[in-house]
């Protein structure tokens, strides 16, 4: 017994102790870091939700025509991950970038030509950051088409106004003052942020405010408001005026959204250490150049949203839309041109996933489609969906289908109101050597983009795609 005693059980209990103690000093020394590993999972469990990107898991493999081929990028969580190929080196390096204790103060930027992916890969992030249980609430917004800056500074501020009031019902904080008020004014000044209306009542925040609710004005600490807000409130309390606020510039709705960001972090009790807003394809806010200062105005205001501590934004771009914005920036990701071989892959994911493993094109066809689209997996999966479609979702398509669907497609351009005089000049232009083609920005309005060009750059120039130019340089028209 003796030497078990002092063989065995004494080391085992000493080593236990120093275990014990280097656990102890580790929690000391990480106190202001990240938790560890149990904490964050039982605050994960506790307190975290499902970030408000509108990411919902999908349920089975089934086919699904409308889907096979979808060249936009992916909604779903299931699909953002399993129709992910080939930039897994880059996204681990970003998930670093993305550490717990960032504070960036610079607007962060994946880049790249168009239909390369950007979208995909920073959705991806996303979702890599939350499964790596990083301390950001999420908010995932889409700029694309949007046409005014105010409309995506009005996502923004809807998106973080569900996020507090989801958060809040998801820890029973629904009754506490501090979220009430928030909520109530964020619901009398929608009609502002907006645009809707020049001047709105505060109704809901004078009723919580009510001599009826004289507790709520005693108890509510109006400090969590932007100052412009606080001091109009409190005013109005002593006067007994109209509750009445005129119209908010864009430096009061950024105010407020900085409150709504401050406010998060928080009630979350700093589950959450900032709030990451991913704005997609800013550039493409608008469909017309004379828009352009709409962009401009955007990428002012977010850059202002960084100068929060609580905020911190990270957004897709065609590079060269923003080359004269680079103090403002950090163009931290280039998303290029895929090899043949990932493009492939793509492919083979697409139809193992929503069209249970069948194939659809021949391998011949398959490499031609490839070659054509030139590194691009949009114009890829844009062209695969078309001769799909177009061939009533036929399997085993050969390089004669690819043509057959071409001269359909050819003939209905020809005859459209809306794109006849645009595709005869680029018929012209691909019976020469050159696949650029000048042409008005209305033809953004047509859907010949991405279809048959890819564009514009700054100048109003267009790519003809090969698959078109082939066709009529007769190399893809045997």
């Amino acid at each position: 017994m003796d030497l078990f005693i002092n063989h065995y059980l004494i080391p085992v209990l000493a080593a236990t102790t120093i275990l014990s103690i280097v656990t102890i000093v580790i929690q000391l020394l990480r106190k202001d870091d990240v938790p560890l590993e149990a904490e964050r999972t039982q605050n994960y469990i506790d307190k975290r939700t499902v970030f408000s990107s509108g990411f919902h898991e999908i349920k089975g493999n089934q086919v699904q025509y409308d889907k096979i081929f979808q060249y936009n990028p992916p909604i779903q969580s299931e699909e953002i991950d399993s129709m992910f190929v080939n930039r897994e080196s880059e996204l681990d390096k970003d998930v670093i970038y993305f550490h717990p204790k960032i504070n960036f103060n610079q607007i962060q930027v994946i880049h790249g030509s168009s239909r390369m992916g950007k979208s995909h890969y920073m959705k991806k992030l996303l979702v890599e950051l939350e499964k790596r249980q990083r301390p950001f609430w999420m908010e995932y917004i889409n700029a694309n088409s949007r046409s005014q800056a105010r409309v995506v500074l009005n996502d923004i501020f809807k998106s973080l106004k569900e996020g507090i009031n989801r958060f809040a019902k998801y820890n029973d904080f629904e009754n506490r003052k501090d979220v009430q008020l928030m909520d109530y004014v964020s619901i009398d000044i929608d009609p502002l942020v907006s645009g809707e209306a020049e001047e709105a009542k505060f109704r809901s925040v004078k009723e919580f405010l009510s001599s009826e609710n004289s507790e709520n004005s005693e108890n509510v600490d109006f400090s969590i408001l932007p100052d412009f807000l606080n001091k109009i409130i409190r005013l109005k309390q002593k006067t007994e005026e109209d509750w009445l606020l005129s119209k908010l510039s864009y430096d009061n709705i950024l105010d407020f959204i900085k409150a709504q960001a401050t406010f998060l972090v928080q009630i979350s009790e700093r589950t959450y250490r900032s709030i990451l807003l991913a704005v997609d394809d800013v550039d493409l806010l608008y469909k017309k150049d004379e828009s352009q200062k709409e962009v401009d105005s955007l990428l002012n205001l977010l850059n202002k949203l960084t100068s929060s501590e609580n905020i911190n934004i990270v957004m897709t771009s065609r590079k060269e839309f923003a080359n004269d914005r680079r103090k403002e920036m950090q163009f931290f990701r280039s998303v290029t041109a895929m090899e043949d071989d990932h493009i492939k892959d793509i492919y083979r994911k697409h139809v193992d996933f929503y069209h249970n493993k069948e194939t659809v094109f021949s391998e011949e066809a398959l490499e031609y489609l490839i070659e054509c689209a030139d590194g691009c997996t949009g114009v890829f999966l844009n062209h695969c969906a078309n001769i799909f479609k177009d061939l009533n979702n036929k399997t085993n398509i050969n390089k004669e289908g690819i043509i057959e669907s071409l001269t359909l497609r050819i003939k209905k351009y020809s005859s459209s109101e809306k794109t006849k005089s645009y595709f005869k000049k680029i018929e012209g232009i691909a019976q020469t050597d050159s696949l650029v083609v000048k042409l008005d920005k209305n033809v953004q309005d047509t859907d010949l983009m991405f279809n048959v060009i890819v564009g514009p750059t700054p100048s109003d120039e267009y790519e003809i795609n090969k698959l078109y130019y082939n066709y009529y340089q007769k190399k893809g028209n045997k």
